[in-house]
């Protein structure tokens, strides 16, 4: 409620360790990037082009290798 008070693009939050990334229907991005190492580890990346979001995603540690 508060993201959307101020007309945030992204609700990021954390703590929880458990990964969470999805869009609301409104076009709000909620997203939580995990835990680099509870539940199998991950980390976040938000894409941006001209300032907006265009894409958010959630990256396994298994996979972090790959983009190196």
């Amino acid at each position: 409620a508060d993201a959307r008070k101020c007309k945030a693009a992204a609700a990021l939050y954390g703590h929880t360790h458990i990964a969470d990334c999805h869009q609301e229907e409104d076009g709000l991005w909620v997203f939580n990037p995990g835990s680099c190492g509870y539940y199998g580890g991950s980390v976040g990346l938000i894409e941006t082009n001209n300032g907006k979001i265009v894409n958010c995603s959630l990256i396994r540690q298994e996979n972090l290798e790959e983009l190196i």
